[in-house]
């Protein structure tokens, strides 16, 4: 993160609208704000405040037909140091967060 605590929030749709049209890959980490912990909790795709099933579904009325990339967070955060989990969870958590992203994106262009 870029500022120290207490870390600016913004509405994921508004910089949606700001941004989209300069759009050429999209990655997805979801997380609900936790404020007793200053700190997000991070989710499911689709399960947080990210707004990500309504970020996915205008970007493909859009067109959008690029690479998606996930970042989950839930088992732990690999730019930090402090935060260690063992490589089957962090394994297990990628395959989960995929699956449910894929089962997501289906739902989205569905309709």
């Amino acid at each position: 993160r870029s500022k120290p605590k207490p870390w600016p929030q913004q509405d994921p749709w508004e910089y949606w609208q700001a941004v989209k049209d300069h759009v050429v890959h999209i990655h997805i980490k979801d997380a609900t704000w936790n404020p007793a912990k200053n700190d997000a909790d991070y989710n499911w795709p689709g399960e947080g405040q990210g707004k990500v099933r309504e970020i996915l579904k205008d970007a493909f009325a859009r067109g959008y037909d690029a690479g998606i990339s996930i970042e989950p967070h839930m088992v732990v955060v690999f730019h930090d140091a402090n935060s260690k989990a063992d490589d089957s969870a962090i394994q297990a958590n990628f395959i989960e967060y995929g699956r449910r992203l894929e089962k997501l994106i289906a739902e989205v262009k569905a309709g």
